[in-house]
């Protein structure tokens, strides 16, 4: 379930972003290479790297994995230039959805460089940020919530009522406009986020004394 649910994360993100989709099947180039560089990106994220502990080991590159970082990100940047390319050539074709996608609305609203940094550094930064931040976190949540549902039949039951009630059974997929209604089920998401959240925090953190607006105390969750 967990492949499923990140090919289904990453069709609707790239989808949003870029105005792509994976797929069926798995032998596409640019799929196979997406998928292999993402991987070993996630891979060397989580990785303890010596250098960044003492900088002055830096020229050694221990393990090499600072060689390896610096080709995954070369081959990133080569495949969302590819993306962005073929933005520019649509536009030039006068060939652009009506649906705009985020990264043609990027390139539609920066015309000019930011600050330090060109248009297209920018769009592509931003973009590839938005892929890589939303497609594993969400499978991982998905895939939690999916096991603690199956382990809590009570709560699968209440859920399955709810989207039965205001989706129905014929109703194949959920909009945004049910999503208003299933008050139940964005609890199940939150408290999955609480238990096992996606990215949790290194250390342990803890608010020097509680903070309350309005009456209310605010309560940080780490997600």
């Amino acid at each position: 379930m967990r492949r499923w649910f990140r090919d289904v994360t990453l069709n609707v993100i790239l989808t949003t972003v870029v105005g792509k989709r994976i797929p069926n099947s798995y032998e596409g180039v640019e799929t196979v290479e997406w998928k292999k560089s993402v991987d070993e990106f996630f891979e060397l994220a989580a990785k303890f790297v010596a250098s960044d502990a003492f900088p002055f080991l830096r020229w050694l590159d221990i393990g090499g994995e600072e060689k390896r970082m610096k080709k995954v990100s070369k081959e990133l940047d080569q495949l969302v230039e590819g993306w962005l390319r073929e933005h520019k050539e649509k536009i030039a074709e006068n060939e652009a959805n009506n649906e705009e996608d985020f990264m043609g609305v990027m390139l539609s609203k920066l015309r000019d460089d930011v600050e330090e940094h060109d248009a297209k550094t920018v769009n592509k930064a931003t973009s590839l940020s938005l892929v890589l931040a939303t497609e594993d976190t969400t499978s991982i949540t998905m895939s939690w919530a999916l096991a603690l549902l199956l382990n809590n039949h009570d709560a699968l039951n209440k859920v399955q009522q709810e989207l039965d009630s205001h989706v129905g059974k014929d109703k194949l997929i959920v909009t945004e406009s049910d999503t208003k209604n299933l008050v139940y089920l964005e609890s199940i998401i939150k408290e999955t986020l609480r238990l096992y959240p996606p990215a949790p925090f290194s250390a342990t953190h803890e608010a020097i004394e509680d903070c309350t607006v309005n009456g209310h105390t605010l309560v940080c969750l780490p997600v």
